[in-house]
């Protein structure tokens, strides 16, 4: 299963992740593990207060499929 890809990652965390970026579970969360996890994970635990808003760092196969 792909979840193991972000073992590390808090489960508040990988909620917003389910929220938001799985929308087509094998590709869109592949990609987005691969090319994204340590920028969102950054963004995430550096600002705090923008969590609900990490959709702004989304691939743009992700944002145009939602």
């Amino acid at each position: 299963m792909p979840i193991m890809n972000i073992g590390h990652v808090s489960m508040a965390h990988r909620e917003v992740l389910q929220r938001f970026y799985i929308t087509d579970a094998n590709v869109t969360y592949d990609y987005y593990v691969s090319k994204r996890i340590m920028t969102l994970t950054f963004s995430y635990v550096t600002f705090p207060r923008h969590r609900t808003c990490a959709n702004i760092h989304a691939p743009d196969k992700t944002l145009a499929n939602s």
